[in-house]
């Protein structure tokens, strides 16, 4: 394997064992750059090791810091979309604007425009679409920016961090993300945020910030993080944190050899379970692992089948949900070795599905019957699948194509929707009317 690429396996693996996402190969006269590039956000974002603080050692959270000084949001008016009702793919065409693009791929609006910053080959993450379909966001190196589909205006609301996922939370009213070992929520409306749990004055060191984190909703008010005091080596903590007392609530402890180095957790849609699974770290002991947590009574449910197809190097990518189910789309392997395989998961059923997909999974449609997926003309792809990844400034056009999936894996129709999205191949779902 090239010197190049190897470093890019590396800082892949070192990206998922903190919950960020990992970064498929890019072209040659990209490779050594973007990864340095990478390596620096993971490290400025997340911290790359757990400390061995036990349970008993570790101290209260302090309450939540509400959002003093956040600098005020500035409003861009633009131009709307046209009404629609029907659910359509919001993308960034080469002209800067918002673009929405029916899924017989028949009809395209052009919008407000929705410029992206930053320096070329740095990222940029999107958070998808309000439940009503009428906003998107995405954050770039300048700002978290809400984009209005039906009213073309752009808000921009500048936040403390540079790079992190992004989850709305079920009321619309907060975008969540990572903030170095706690959670920051944003307010889409005026901007103001909530830190929990709110940092101590002076600089905590790496190997003692509190959370990881948030791995999703659990309702309107908490979030699920891993607490790194109360984990140890060969266990992981799942806690619901309360972001109105900065509060963490034992929900289950996972306990498997390494991981605090390999494992990660991910939270079904509605809030009633999450995902754990876990890979192999370098060449560390490793014993695979996939178990479902219900939320509410912390039970922990071994998935025997999902566990034989963790490979040895890796686990899953970030789990892609399917709107109104328990089923997730997942992928193992690497693209430069040419083993990546995509899965459609039931995570009540324990089964797995192998989906024929070409490219890129992005998004599911609302109603859960079409996936979107993007192929890029020089592999520069997002990390990992579905609403949490990284689009690359500079990166394109990307080709996107709706495949409509049964429930059971099966793809019976495939519709090209465009080849020219670019940076974020897509945004969201929208609908104006």
């Amino acid at each position: 394997m090239p010197k190049v690429q190897r470093n890019l396996r590396i800082a892949k693996t070192d990206a998922r064992r903190v919950g960020t996402f990992r970064r498929p190969p890019r072209p040659p006269m990209f490779g050594l750059t973007l990864s340095l590039l990478g390596l620096l956000l993971m490290t400025s974002c997340t911290p790359l090791t757990r400390p061995p603080t036990s349970a008993a050692t570790a101290t209260p959270p302090p309450s939540p810091r509400l959002g003093a000084g956040s600098p005020p949001p500035t409003t861009v008016p633009g131009t709307p979309l046209p009404p629609f009702t029907d659910w359509r793919v919001a993308y960034l065409g080469p002209d800067e604007r918002l673009h929405a693009v029916a899924l017989d791929g028949k009809t395209d609006a052009t919008g407000a425009p929705a410029p992206v910053a930053g320096t070329f080959g740095m990222g940029a993450w999107t958070a998808g679409t309000s439940l009503d379909g009428k906003s998107l966001v995405y954050l770039d190196a300048a700002n978290l920016t809400v984009l209005g589909a039906a009213s073309g205006a752009r808000t921009l609301l500048p936040v403390p961090v540079g790079a992190a996922p992004l989850l709305w939370s079920p009321d619309e009213r907060y975008i969540a993300l990572n903030e170095a070992g706690y959670v920051e929520c944003v307010n889409v409306s005026d901007g103001t945020t909530i830190t929990a749990p709110a940092p101590p004055s002076g600089n905590l060191p790496s190997d003692r910030l509190p959370v990881s984190h948030p791995y999703g909703w659990l309702d309107s008010a908490h979030v699920a993080v891993e607490d790194w005091l109360a984990s140890s080596s060969n266990a992981a903590s799942l806690k619901s944190l309360d972001l109105t007392s900065g509060q963490l609530r034992p929900i289950a402890t996972i306990r498997t050899a390494q991981a605090e180095e390999s494992g990660w957790f991910t939270v079904e849609p509605g809030g009633v379970y999450t995902l754990f699974s876990n890979g192999q770290y370098h060449n560390d002991p490793f014993t695979p692992a996939v178990d479902r947590i219900n939320n509410a009574t912390g039970a922990v449910t071994p998935l025997p089948r999902l566990t034989s197809l963790l490979p040895a190097l890796g686990g899953f990518t970030q789990e892609l949900w399917r709107p109104g189910s328990d089923q997730a789309l997942v992928a193992t392997g690497f693209p430069e070795n040419g083993d990546l395989k995509y899965y459609l998961i039931d995570v009540l059923q324990d089964t797995a599905t192998p989906l024929a997909v070409s490219g890129f999974p992005e998004a599911w449609s609302p109603d859960g019957g079409t996936l979107v997926v993007a192929v890029g003309s020089q592999q520069d792809m997002v990390n990992g699948l579905g609403f949490k990844d990284v689009g690359i400034v500079g990166s394109d056009p990307f080709t996107l194509t709706a495949l409509t999936v049964d429930s059971q894996g099966n793809i019976h129709n495939s519709v090209t929707l465009t080849t020219d999205a670019t940076t974020i191949p897509v945004l969201g779902f929208v609908r104006t009317a």
